[in-house]
């Protein structure tokens, strides 16, 4: 189910927005934050994405790559995001940003847009635009807009620190675990992620703007609080988490051929993914392919996983364990399938 989220979130980057019933604009661009300890793959994960042209790892942290300059000449120098425009921008360990950048990318993330003061001011308004992009100097500021989706990782989250709340509301938080089995996993190369068929389906999403009606938007509402009242989650956590959920039903259903935003069983197991998140539960690598292949399949035997996976009798038994005891999955009938509350 990561190599799922991730999925969604490069294809949410060239989308338009949501309308509600309403009559809102709904970013439609999923953000997703990833937390997990040093040397857990996640500079290998965010380097594969930009390796296969899917995304943008951004590297330096200063204003001028962020939000972009402009020279006393009226040259606009273009800021690294605006090379992510319409994919996934990843940014590596948000935790060491310094504050006031961290700032503008919470900004840039809810709401696509970073402002900049400058030492002089323009005579005229100097422009530059690009497919999903707008730079515009004018005055003694320069704003840059950029349509896309986020990446975050980062090793540390307190939900004491007012940023890092901030940064909770603006992206699906994902608590990634990690053992000396995960270690062994990645230098063999048993954990691979495949981002082939997002590429055939991209064409889907350019530009694309749904509406989600109010009968589809409560059902995702009840569902949610069914689990919020199930796991003691609060009442903010449920309106984030009721954002995203619309964000990944609008990708599910762009992908089946849907005019407007449905509503999808497989909503609940985000939502659960989420929940674990809010909560600090951590789920490993090992756990989200063996989750993600449970969803895919339906129901499975044990044997039928023993032999896709390759995992010892034992090892497995460990990892379904771990997911029947965070209420993911259930035996019935001799088979495991997403459990359905």
């Amino acid at each position: 189910m990561l190599e799922n989220l991730v999925k969604i979130a490069i294809m949410s980057a060239p989308t338009r927005s949501i309308i509600t019933h309403t009559g809102m604009r709904l970013r439609s661009q999923l953000n997703i934050l990833i937390l997990a300890p040093y040397g857990s793959g996640k500079t290998t994960l965010t380097r594969q994405i930009e390796k296969e042209g899917l995304g943008v790892r951004i590297t330096r942290y200063t204003y001028a790559s962020i939000i972009g300059t402009i020279t006393k000449s009226g040259e606009i120098r273009e800021p690294a995001v605006v090379k992510g425009a319409g994919k996934l921008i990843m940014i590596d360990e948000f935790q060491n940003i310094r504050a006031e950048l961290r700032d503008e990318l919470l900004t840039l993330m809810e709401e696509q847009l970073a402002e900049r003061e400058l030492a002089f001011t323009v005579q005229r308004p100097i422009e530059r635009r690009g497919k999903y992009y707008e730079m515009m100097a004018e005055g003694g500021s320069l704003r840059t807009r950029v349509r896309a989706s986020y990446m975050i990782t980062t090793m540390d989250l307190k939900f004491r620190r007012t940023q890092d709340l901030a940064l909770l509301s603006r992206a699906f938080p994902i608590a990634l675990g990690f053992n000396l089995e995960d270690a062994e996993a990645l230098i063999r190369g048993d954990i691979v992620y495949d981002f082939s068929d997002v590429k055939e389906h991209l064409y889907l999403f350019d530009n694309k703007e749904m509406r989600i009606s109010e009968e589809e938007s409560m059902r995702i509402f009840d569902m949610l609080k069914e689990l919020a009242e199930k796991y003691k989650i609060e009442a903010g956590h449920v309106m984030r988490m009721w954002g995203d959920m619309v964000r990944i039903a609008n990708v599910l259903s762009i992908l089946k051929g849907y005019d407007e935003v449905k509503y999808s069983p497989a909503l609940r197991t985000y939502a659960k993914i989420y929940v674990q998140g809010v909560r600090g539960a951590e789920l490993g690598a090992r756990e989200f392919q063996v989750l993600d292949y449970i969803e895919k399949k339906g129901s499975v035997t044990t044997e039928e996983l023993e032999e896709h996976f390759n995992y010892s009798r034992s090892r497995l038994g460990d990892i379904l364990g771990v997911l029947k005891e965070k209420g993911f999955i259930e035996w019935y009938k001799y088979t495991w399938r997403v459990k359905e509350e």
